[in-house]
């Protein structure tokens, strides 16, 4: 079981890296991006991706810090809750990032009620996140609660 890999994990970055190629190898996603919010930045910024956006062994091409309430994911910060949107075309929110891409998730992360990071992934095809998506990443965001 995934929860049980996680807790094989001896830092945060493995951990983060793990939630990110599990997302991709498992769920069969073309991305997947975590975000951690950094204090001094008043910012959330990518700190895991696995897909295009992964360059190396834990590196990430070109990455990007996101306020409360920017794009699709900061909105989802803001809210507190999980987001499934079908088609990011006619979506004012979406900011594309390494590609435009037609289908996201975004799920927060949170420890003790306060919103900590974000898990997020992105589809070249509209519509294809399903409920069952959102609840996986919501479970994996449970496990790191």
């Amino acid at each position: 079981m995934f929860a049980n890999q996680l807790l094989k994990f001896k830092t945060v970055d493995e951990v983060l890296w793990g939630i990110t190629k599990y997302a991709i190898v498992k769920l069969n996603y073309e991305d997947c991006i975590v975000y951690l919010y950094d204090y001094d930045l008043n910012s959330f910024v990518q700190r895991a991706a696995h897909g295009p956006k992964n360059v190396g062994n834990f590196e990430i091409l070109n990455r990007i810090t996101l306020k409360f309430g920017e794009g699709i994911c900061g909105d989802v910060a803001a809210k507190g809750v999980g987001e499934i949107v079908n088609d990011t075309s006619v979506d004012k929110r979406y900011i594309a990032d390494d590609n435009e891409r037609l289908s996201e998730l975004t799920v927060p992360i949170s420890i003790d009620g306060k919103i900590v990071g974000l898990i997020d992934s992105e589809h070249r095809l509209k519509n294809y996140y399903s409920s069952q998506d959102l609840k996986t990443l919501e479970a994996i965001c449970n496990v790191l609660n």
